[in-house]
């Protein structure tokens, strides 16, 4: 089978990474977590279960017979499991196609598969992050992106918060464990702010101060260090 990503020097990268910058972490979307939490499988297998079994009691208060109404039953359950077989395809997809990657720099994300890409988000344009956990350890990881520095929710989706179109939040999501993720993360968002408040000399405008990530439901807070000097986050490059 053909390697769409075959040309990449380090998978989920463009180029290999400058000298001084190392790779800290990379992971990938679970097709499961995708399946139950951006697509909502449990909701819409729900939906026509409950939508069965009205259309087959409707057929049977009308009369029809019993074999007319397995049909109307089974036919509707049968809409129900292609539409979920589709879905679970596109959560399959969108797994085999992404890469997440965390340096001692930046985020980046990989993703695409009709036309793959990879965007980075340098850490000096990164201006606070969000974990949101759930009950079983998989989460999403969210980074907010300082004024004068955006992306279109349209292009990144899925990989950005929900319900957050007009500043729209870059995000690491459907991790099978976020926790980890949003550990590194934070750890290299401390480094990069330390290293800031130790080099006054380079000429960037940033404080070095650490920026909070927060957490929500089953969450909790990590750090990230804020830069007002960054430069626009640009895709890294595409295939």
């Amino acid at each position: 089978m053909h390697d769409d990503f075959a040309v990449e020097p380090i998978p989920g990268l463009p180029e290999v990474p400058p000298d001084g910058e190392r790779i800290l972490w990379q992971g990938t979307p679970s097709w499961r977590v995708l399946a139950r939490r951006l697509f909502q499988f449990p909701l819409i297998a729900a939906y026509f279960v409950l939508l069965a079994a009205w259309s087959g009691a409707s057929a049977s208060a009308d009369g029809a017979a019993s074999g007319d109404v397995a049909v109307t039953v089974v036919g509707t359950l049968g809409v129900g499991l292609v539409l979920l077989v589709m879905l679970g395809l596109v959560a399959w997809w969108i797994e085999r196609s992404t890469v997440y990657t965390i340096t001692s720099e930046r985020v980046a994300i990989r993703y695409g598969l009709a036309l793959p890409m990879t965007v980075n988000f340098p850490f000096k344009v990164i201006s606070d992050a969000g974990l949101k956990m759930f009950r079983n350890g998989t989460g999403n990881v969210s980074l907010s992106l300082m004024r004068g520095h955006s992306v279109a929710f349209p292009l990144m989706w899925p990989h950005v918060r929900p319900w957050h179109w007009t500043r729209a939040q870059p995000t690491l999501r459907g991790l099978p464990d976020a926790r980890a993720a949003a550990d590194v993360l934070a750890g290299a968002l401390d480094a990069h702010a330390a290293r800031q408040a130790a080099e006054p000399e380079t000429g960037e405008s940033g404080t070095g101060d650490p920026v909070r990530v927060s957490v929500t439901t089953a969450g909790k807070t990590a750090k990230t260090a804020k830069d007002d000097g960054g430069s626009v986050a640009q895709p890294a490059g595409s295939m």
